[in-house]
């Protein structure tokens, strides 16, 4: 037995000298890359020195082990061996926040501590204080006098009767008896006049209101200011006067600030409303009420122009949540945060100006001094959450339209019926035969397709149309031809009937997405030509990519859309979303393989720029010179622009450092030759907006910003006519780098289908 003991207790002081070792290893890391860094750059506002000196910020403590793990106001700083969950770790980082302020420390110094916290943040340093926050007491902020309800009070006694002319005078008079003041003498008409005209409706009286009401002050001088006061308050100019105080507070401006600083042509539609708001005596709720909700009040599609009218003042009110800077140029990067910021301004706006409260200190701590936690701050975000930034149209003649639309509909039927006739009863004959005589023209013979039936779920309703085309309802998730949804309600139905080639219009549901869903089998890898038309918007996914997305509203029609798609052999899946604003809804839907023919007569780049501008919106809207007309001959800006063959531009390639110039405009010409008419398709990439021009006319332009111009940015198939075609580029850089990607495919096509499409 003492044996066995012996034997037991060797094993246990080895057990614990290969446990102590690592610990000890720990210990000397700390002491030789943690502690010197956490003195040089943390002690200053996280020690109990920082404490004595009143300097401690976020209420945390890095000088012990207790208090790092303990953390501070946003949680704690270090959890052993989670570095992901570390807070120190995310602020060294620079990801939630920004430690040290100074700047980033080297990414040697980060590793070692994110080593640190994987080791199980050994550290030695026991003891020390730990802060603890005290939180806010809700009910004692209750009773602070300004979250008081308001109460009727008596006038105070005062000894000089005779001065006030309302009761609110004899509080002004109790005061000025305390301070022991004479009142001074009532001023001159003269003087009263225009004070009562700057402040009332900022403008002075002219001589001949001057004598007029100076004959009435002669007569009855009470009666006289009173008519004054009252003609000024039914002035349109008191609107204008007084509803600046409120633009200010709501932070009105008509562009988006920051750098690019983009105008919003559409913003005095919020400061008219404030402006009527003021000259009709609107109620206060009312005001208020409006502006935060006035969007969630109003009908937009108005059976009435009067009830139009009331929509759009109703709408413009709500311009007041976002009257705040709104920046258009981001990154996928800073989408998100940028998001964040849009929120948190308008929650202080609301705060600052509607409860006189600084809110948004409740957003990354409860409030300091008020009654507000942090967690009212992110319920009251919550709120917000559906606001965006973007126009609403409004049909201000419904009656007319109406009317007009019959027209249209009575003298656009026949049209439709015919063209649909001809691609039903003599199209397909007519595109067999062609092709069969194109056969031998063909580079790459194309494969066949066979096209499943439709399957169709729907509708799924959003809160409005935008919300319905942003949400991403179920079947966007995957497919699952057996699933329910809404309660079961929904479900996948085939629809063997619905024919391509042909609008249907068979969906039902306002502000609402249908989707259709059908599998594509192909003998080869090949592309395919989709024409495509949907009532309204539509976005279309290939084998779970999203290939199309356009937010628009419209009646269904073929060759709305045209794209190239490309299917790979064998199984391949197609997803469209169909979203519906009003009234009956549907799509149209054809396929065809492309056959790629052989593509000459392509010129060499012709370049000019950089034509230079104030800022990126401007360079983009700017119509320069050779938006004019090309003359290759011609120079630009006092000569210093002119045009340069550029025989090396390859296409295929993305050409990031051959343009130059902030917030600029380049523009690449090219001359086509064709023998017959065709149509191509176009990969471009920009950085960053883009403008593209055939013949003259304008079949792209895409105000964007991007990092670098790529392949795939912008795809387009447009028409060339046999003969020479001209192809402009308009490259807009906002800053950095700047450059272009072109490439382009061909398909062979009759004129015959060309003029029937209007490629």
């Amino acid at each position: 037995m003492r044996i066995l003991f012996i034997t037991m207790l060797a094993i246990s002081c080895a057990d614990g000298v290969q446990a102590a070792e690592p610990n000890r290893q720990g210990i000397d890391f700390f002491e030789a890359k943690i502690r010197p860094m956490l003195v040089t750059h943390c002690y200053e506002c996280h020690s109990a020195e920082a404490v004595a000196k009143n300097k401690l910020k976020g209420g945390l403590l890095l000088d012990s082990r207790e208090a790092s793990q303990h953390g501070g106001e946003s949680g704690p700083a270090v959890v052993p061996g989670k570095p992901d969950e570390s807070l120190l770790i995310s602020a060294l980082q620079h990801v939630d926040f920004e430690m040290p302020p100074k700047g980033k420390l080297p990414d040697e110094i980060i590793t070692h501590f994110v080593k640190w916290v994987e080791m199980g943040a050994p550290d030695p340093r026991e003891g020390g204080e730990v802060v603890t926050s005290k939180g806010i007491d809700i009910e004692a902020g209750r009773d602070h006098w300004a979250f008081q309800p308001l109460q009727s009070v008596s006038p105070p006694d005062v000894e000089d009767k005779s001065w006030g002319r309302t009761p609110i005078d004899q509080f002004i008079r109790q005061r000025q008896e305390m301070a022991e003041i004479v009142p001074n003498k009532t001023a001159a008409p003269h003087t009263l006049m225009r004070r009562a005209y700057f402040d009332l409706i900022g403008l002075p009286p002219t001589p001949e209101e001057l004598d007029r009401h100076m004959k009435s002050f002669a007569e009855d001088p009470e009666n006289g200011y009173r008519a004054l006061v009252g003609e000024l308050l039914a002035s349109e100019h008191y609107g204008e006067r007084w509803g600046r105080h409120w633009l200010d507070v709501a932070r009105f401006a008509e562009s988006n600030g920051y750098a690019f600083d983009g105008d919003r042509p559409n913003a005095w539609h919020y400061r008219d409303f404030v402006i009527r708001a003021l000259n009709s005596d609107m109620p206060y709720n009312e005001f208020v009420k409006l502006q935060i909700a006035g969007d969630l009040l109003t009908d937009v599609n108005a059976p009435t122009s009067d009830a139009a009218l009331k929509a759009v003042n109703t709408l413009a009110a709500t311009g007041f949540l976002v009257a705040g800077p709104y920046t258009t140029q981001q990154t996928q990067k800073e989408r998100e945060r940028s998001r964040y910021e849009q929120l948190d301004d308008i929650v202080n706006t609301l705060g600052t100006s509607l409860l006189g409260l600084t809110v948004g200190c409740s957003r990354c701590h409860d409030h300091k001094f008020d009654p507000l936690p942090q967690f009212d701050y992110y319920n009251l975000a919550a709120c917000f959450a559906d606001v965006g930034f973007s126009d609403t149209g409004v049909n201000m003649e419904p009656e007319k339209f109406r009317e007009q639309k019959a027209a249209y509909d009575a003298a656009h039927t026949p049209l439709i019926a015919a063209r649909t006739a001809f691609e039903q009863e003599q199209l397909p004959k007519r595109l067999s035969e062609w092709e069969t005589s194109q056969a031998e023209t063909l580079l790459t013979p194309s494969g066949s397709l066979t096209l499943g039936n439709w399957q169709h779920v729907g509708p799924f309703v959003g809160e409005n149309f935008e919300n319905a085309f942003e949400q991403t309802f179920a079947p966007e998730k995957g497919v699952d031809l057996t699933a329910k949804y809404a309660e079961s309600n929904l479900g996948w139905t085939e629809q063997p009937t619905w024919l391509d080639g042909t609008v249907n219009n068979t969906f039902s549901g306002n502000n609402a997405a249908n989707y259709i869903y059908r599998v594509i089998e192909s003998d080869v890898d090949q592309a395919v030509a989709l024409s495509l038309g949907s009532d309204d918007a539509i976005i279309v996914w290939v084998n779970g990519e999203e290939v199309l997305s356009k937010l628009i509203g419209r009646g269904a029609a073929a060759g709305q859309e045209l794209i190239q798609v490309p299917v790979r052999k064998g199984r391949n899946e197609l997803l469209m979303k169909i979203v519906n604003n009003a009234g009956p809804s549907g799509f149209y839907f054809s396929a065809s393989p492309v056959q790629q023919v052989e593509l000459t007569g392509f010129g060499s780049w012709q370049h000019v720029g950089p034509f230079s501008s104030a800022n990126f919106d401007n360079a983009f809207n700017t119509v320069f010179p050779p938006e004019l007309s090309i003359d290759l001959s011609a120079s630009y800006e006092e000569e210093k622009l002119k045009w340069t063959e550029q025989p090396d531009w390859k296409d295929g390639i993305a050409h990031n450092d051959k343009l130059t110039g902030v917030n600029s405009a380049n523009y690449l010409y090219r001359r086509i030759e064709s023998d017959t008419p065709q149509v191509l398709s176009l990969s471009l990439g920009s950085d960053d907006g883009i403008k593209l021009w055939v013949n003259g006319r304008e079949v792209l332009s895409k105000k964007v910003g991007r990092n670098v111009a790529a392949a795939g940015q912008e795809t387009v198939i447009i028409q060339l006519a046999k003969g020479s075609n001209d192809l402009l580029l308009k490259i807009v850089n906002g800053g950095g780098a700047t450059g272009f990607y072109f490439a382009a495919s061909g398909t062979s096509s009759p004129q015959e289908i060309l003029d029937t499409l209007k490629v």
